[in-house]
């Protein structure tokens, strides 16, 4: 059976001369709360306008998936003095991958391309399709010279920063590697004349130059551009060193080729370099 139902009081008890009750009592230091609801409106909750929003509003902005996608406006400007510039954000610059469109035109039968692979799967322990410099060096044969191991180091260090060393990139540096132990004379003496530990920034700017006359990314430069190549990227022209230039081609083309691969570059970038640094003098 229910108890009877009491009537919440309206009473204004400061008009009848009573005061108030007081929601908090306090026996012997001890202090209770009464659970007299004491409705004050200035302690209400209250929305503020900002935060109100009209469900109407059918042209409100749909919320971006992104931050990327947010537009922040700029800041209000109320003394009239000139505004401050935006500082771009140092966002670095992607690092070209040197090995890039270099398989267009490496040579590699479908057994050896086979053998790749499995060495590649071998190699790579963890299965994340990606090679540790380490696991790479393994596969260096006892002919290869420590100035040329330093710059296969480079090169894979320049790669590894732009994209992952997948197999693609570990069958092209097994090609690089095979092809620098096939050169000779002053393209072979050069790897051990050049500091390897400066050359990285070289590397980037002729891989950069490279892309950039391979317009068609085919992997392959015609003699035209391989002579814009060396005027732009090593100040080497014709015109002011034609004797010099003469010999570059003919080290570089002996077998007067239409095109320089990708490949060939490459190999070629550290006897380019060891130019820079000897006085031409013209016969």
């Amino acid at each position: 059976m229910k108890g009877p139902v009491l009537a919440r009081s309206t009473t204004n008890f400061s008009k009848i001369g009573i005061p108030k009750p007081n929601p908090t009592l306090k026996v012997n230091n001890l202090v209770f709360h009464s659970p007299l609801n004491t409705e004050r409106e200035d302690l209400e909750e209250k929305t503020p306008d900002w935060a109100k929003q009209d469900d109407d509003d059918d042209d409100a902005a749909p919320r971006p998936e992104s931050e990327m996608e947010i537009d922040v406006p700029p800041p209000v400007n109320d003394d009239h003095t000139s505004p401050t510039p935006r500082i771009a954000s140092p966002i670095k610059a992607v690092t070209p991958n040197p090995l890039k469109a270099a398989t267009k035109v490496i040579n590699v039968s479908n057994e050896e391309r086979d053998k790749l692979r499995d060495t590649f799967v071998r190699l790579d322990t963890d299965a994340d399709g990606h090679l540790l410099y380490p696991q790479v060096r393994t596969q260096l044969t006892e002919d290869v010279k420590p100035g040329e191991e330093r710059y296969l180091k480079v090169v894979y260090d320049i790669t590894s920063t732009s994209t992952f060393f997948g197999l693609d990139e570990f069958v092209v540096l097994s090609k690089l590697t095979e092809r620098i132990k096939e050169l000779e004379g002053p393209t072979k003496e050069a790897f051990s004349l050049v500091d390897m530990i400066t050359i990285s920034d070289t590397i980037i700017q002729l891989t950069e130059l490279y892309e950039t006359l391979d317009k068609e990314n085919s992997g392959e430069l015609s003699m035209e551009s391989v002579e814009e190549l060396l005027s732009s990227g090593l100040s080497i022209t014709p015109e002011a060193y034609p004797n010099t230039y003469q010999n570059i081609i003919q080290v570089i083309n002996p077998n007067e080729a239409d095109n320089l691969s990708k490949i060939d570059f490459l190999a070629y970038i550290p006897y380019f370099v060891s130019l820079t640094g000897i006085e031409m003098e013209e016969k």
